[in-house]
């Protein structure tokens, strides 16, 4: 084998090996990107999961509230304490998986939150009956969790 013969088969060795590296590479990146998506996808499964059913937890709560009000269904005291302490656990677990959520969910997802958050407060702050208010918090909760639904769907299918 001649010198040329020698450096021209060095030469193919040496571009099958760069190849070989940039295959790899390129694999790598690719599996690593894969790996990334799908994490954020199990994230946003689970706080769209999370947030829905603290909101459902909310609004059988004020289902229940309600109807025990207008007395369709009375309940004693100490339940309806219970209920309360209910409502009150799934509406601050709500509030912790919502500030999560600003950091995953896309901005509309965000924006629903963000809504039903400040309509929950004006609620509150207006002068209604329990009953009214009630039944007006449960639509809220209801429209909201309809939104997120759909949104979720669309967002981690």
């Amino acid at each position: 084998m001649n010198q040329g013969q020698i450096i021209f088969e060095a030469a193919k060795l040496l571009g099958q090996l760069v190849g070989a590296i940039f295959v790899a590479w390129l694999t790598v990146r690719w599996a690593l990107a894969r790996y990334k998506q799908e994490k954020l996808w199990e994230r946003r499964l689970g706080i769209y999961s999370e947030i829905i059913a603290n909101l459902a937890e909310m609004r059988r709560t004020c289902e229940v509230l309600f109807e025990h009000h207008v007395r369709i269904h009375p309940i004693t005291s100490e339940h309806e304490k219970v209920l309360g302490e209910r409502y009150r656990a799934a509406k601050r677990r709500f509030e912790e998986a919502a500030a999560g959520a600003s950091l995953t969910l896309p901005p509309r997802t965000i924006a629903v939150i963000q809504a039903l958050q400040t309509a929950l407060e004006r609620l509150f702050t207006r002068e209604l009956n329990i009953a009214d208010a009630e039944d007006e918090e449960y639509g809220l909760l209801d429209k909201a969790i309809k939104e997120l639904e759909r949104f979720g769907r669309e967002d981690v299918a």
